[in-house]
């Protein structure tokens, strides 16, 4: 599915977090190589990580997953991303590791929600 243009180019795998809907698994992300700035390879990452471009057996990736890039963590926002403190991510992984199966993504953001207050929140918009 990938576009036929990019088949001549290097591409780079990047993982990211999907907290929000695959309850904290990782998926894999492919991406052309082409710039080096920072928000484009994000970019990039959002774009090629969406099921009609790279189907997986796991969500598109979607607001309030986390790319890990560089040694860094970005949130994927409502617009734009976020660059994580490990606070913030180490809470975000406690919040995903409790919320139970049944109802995760509603738990999930509760769960957040309690320990951050409104910052919980922001992390979606």
């Amino acid at each position: 599915m990938y576009n036929k243009n990019l088949k001549n180019h290097i591409m780079k795998t990047i993982e990211v977090i999907q907290f929000n809907f695959n309850k904290g698994q990782t998926r894999k992300v492919e991406i052309p190589t082409e710039s080096n700035e920072l928000n484009d390879i994000l970019n990039e990452v959002f774009h090629y990580g969406q099921n009609d471009f790279q189907p997986q057996n796991s969500p598109s990736v979607s607001v309030g997953d986390v790319i890990l890039f560089n040694d860094e963590r970005h949130v994927v926002k409502g617009f734009g991303f976020e660059k994580l403190t490990d606070e913030l991510f180490n809470t975000m992984k406690e919040c995903s590791d409790e919320a139970t199966d049944k109802t995760f993504s509603t738990t999930y953001k509760g769960l957040l929600y309690e320990k951050l207050g409104d910052k919980g929140f922001d992390l979606f918009f």
